[in-house]
């Protein structure tokens, strides 16, 4: 993708989603269009796609908006342009990617998505994490996962992982917000810091705080070597939504943690 197709690939997300194509624009504004694609025929932007690597983590990495232009779908050119974006990830060495689709029912086109997660299926993807009510009530979001590096004997895999070594270091919450394209869902934001770790009432006071600001649910994220965070979570009444198998690195997995509000 060059800066000249930004106007045709925001055009194309919009055929599809509208709260996609105002993200996909504002992205593209602020951080240029590096790792963006775009599929063409005959010269001309069909198709956009994209990947971002994920910080702190061992070569794993995100599919981005993923679209065929309306008029274009239905004849193949999806599949062609996730084997591309999929073989590019396989150029990078990538050991496993992610990506985020919903259920939404539209009122005239019905589930909008069905084609793409079958398609995301019959191309290996598998749903790791699913929640309910997550864009807003009645729309679930499935998280689906990869893995690209592969080993020629899944046992050697396993004789191959590091010792996982669980991190004692003191974790604070640090900011509040609505998650993008959600009607009602927060999530909490956190660093290592201070003396000692959150307690049932320090993530009390973040739900109350999120409920002042019409919450349904809440969310946060940690990952699996954060052991001493559960206990915490639990008192407060968040339960583990989901896993996301391997994602800083094989052996330490992502922890999503809900807590339903109303």
């Amino acid at each position: 993708m060059t800066s000249a197709d930004i106007d045709a690939s925001i055009r194309i997300i919009d055929s599809h989603d509208e709260d996609d194509a105002e993200e996909a624009k504002g992205f593209y504004e602020r951080y240029g269009v590096a790792n963006q694609y775009t599929l063409t025929l005959d010269d001309t932007p069909i198709g956009v796609t994209g990947i971002k690597q994920v910080d702190g983590c061992d070569k794993t990495y995100w599919l981005s908006w993923t679209y065929i232009d309306d008029e274009h779908c239905g004849n193949g050119y999806g599949r062609k342009m996730l084997k591309d974006i999929l073989d590019e990830l396989a150029n990078r060495n990538a050991r496993k990617v992610f990506l985020k689709v919903s259920d939404y029912i539209d009122p005239e086109d019905g589930d909008i998505y069905g084609a793409a997660r079958h398609l995301y299926q019959a191309m290996g993807f598998s749903t790791e994490i699913t929640l309910a009510d997550f864009y807003e009530k009645g729309e679930t979001q499935f998280i689906m996962g990869l893995r690209l590096e592969q080993s020629s004997d899944t046992s050697e895999l396993d004789l191959n992982l590091p010792d996982i070594i669980d991190v004692t270091a003191p974790v604070k919450f640090n900011n509040l917000f609505e998650i993008a394209e959600t009607e009602g869902s927060f999530c909490f934001g956190w660093e290592v810091s201070g003396k000692q770790h959150f307690t049932p009432i320090d993530v009390q006071i973040g739900l109350d705080a999120a409920k002042e600001q019409g919450a349904r649910s809440a969310y946060v994220t940690f990952p699996s070597n954060f052991s001493a965070v559960s206990g915490p979570l639990e008192i407060a009444k968040f339960q583990l939504a989901g896993t996301l198998n391997d994602y800083y690195e094989d052996g330490i997995h992502e922890w999503h943690f809900v807590h339903h509000i109303q």
